[in-house]
């Protein structure tokens, strides 16, 4: 009985974890949030021009308290296998929004530079980013982004 009782413990422990490592972020195109695009996708620059195969975006959120120092979420539509920073994307229900803590511009303006390093930093954490202007019929690509900021030195 012990032992089943220590595996349903560690089961559910490694469980909550797991779903505390995932992240999600709605960007909002409110200043002083801003994309930059990357490109074209580069295994077929013609036919996959529209999101997320267009090449991938860097998603800039500033933090509010006037820090200069950069925040960004990134992803490219095209890595290669060797890469870390693989792309993948779901496809999923604008309802997802109300199912998930979504972390919003009021949120990013909420937390200072120091507090969203900590939040999306670690090597073990998932970001999952829905962008709001691609909300189309109900449905949204949800793209994993992987986070990017400069340091003080």
């Amino acid at each position: 009985m012990k032992v089943i009782f220590t595996l349903f413990f560690v089961l559910i422990f490694n469980y909550c974890n797991a779903e505390s490592d995932t992240l999600y972020i709605l960007y909002q195109e409110i200043y002083p949030n801003y994309i930059v695009k990357i490109g074209k996708h580069k295994d077929d620059p013609d036919s996959r021009d529209y999101y997320p195969f267009d090449g991938g975006s860097h998603y800039k959120i500033p933090s509010s308290t006037g820090s200069i120092l950069d925040i960004s979420f990134n992803f490219n539509s095209y890595t290669p296998e060797w890469m870390d920073n693989q792309f993948s994307y779901k496809i999923v229900n604008e309802s997802i929004l109300k199912e998930k803590n979504f972390k919003d511009r009021s949120w990013f303006d909420a937390h200072t530079y120091d507090e969203i390093v900590e939040t999306f930093s670690g090597k073990d954490k998932v970001i999952y980013l829905i962008d709001e202007g691609q909300i189309k019929d109900g449905k949204v690509y949800m793209v994993r982004v992987y986070f990017s900021y400069s340091a003080e030195e």
